[in-house]
């Protein structure tokens, strides 16, 4: 487990154990805080595609191979699936997306490009090269979201 930077808190994500800190996928908490799900998809694509080469972890997003941290990991996706799904019908409650829309299956889409950016920097990708899916994402945010 790598502590936080200075000056960042830990990221409040639901079923985040205590034990989980800031690590370089903690970005998703940052993402959630934006004030609209268009913006925390944004965030959260730009970070992935940034973060996941820095110089101060292996590339991607992997832990010890255990199956208490493999769980926790799991979770902690799962949580942040949820929370952007949340985050989507709130935008639904608020006029910024049209009655009906379906706030699961855009969460789950966004959260498998994120996991792919993880895969892509593990198996050697560079940022440029995974800033291009990350742009392509952004392109499906869903077209009624502009009609």
């Amino acid at each position: 487990m790598t502590s936080r930077p200075p000056g960042r808190s830990a990221p409040s994500i639901a079923g985040r154990s205590p034990r989980r800190r800031w690590t370089h996928g903690g970005y998703g908490a940052a993402a959630l805080a934006r004030p609209d799900a268009r913006s925390a998809v944004e965030t959260m694509l730009r970070l992935a595609a940034a973060e996941y080469t820095g110089p101060a972890h292996p590339p991607g997003c992997r832990g010890p191979g255990s199956q208490d941290v493999a769980g926790e990991l799991r979770d902690i996706r799962r949580a942040t699936t949820d929370a952007l799904a949340r985050k989507i019908r709130a935008d639904v409650d608020r006029g910024l997306l049209p009655a009906g829309t379906d706030a699961a299956s855009p969460a789950a889409f966004y959260a498998a490009v994120v996991q792919g950016l993880s895969t892509q920097a593990r198996d050697g990708a560079p940022r440029e090269q995974r800033e291009r899916p990350a742009d392509l994402a952004l392109l499906a945010w869903p077209g009624w979201a502009a009609s």
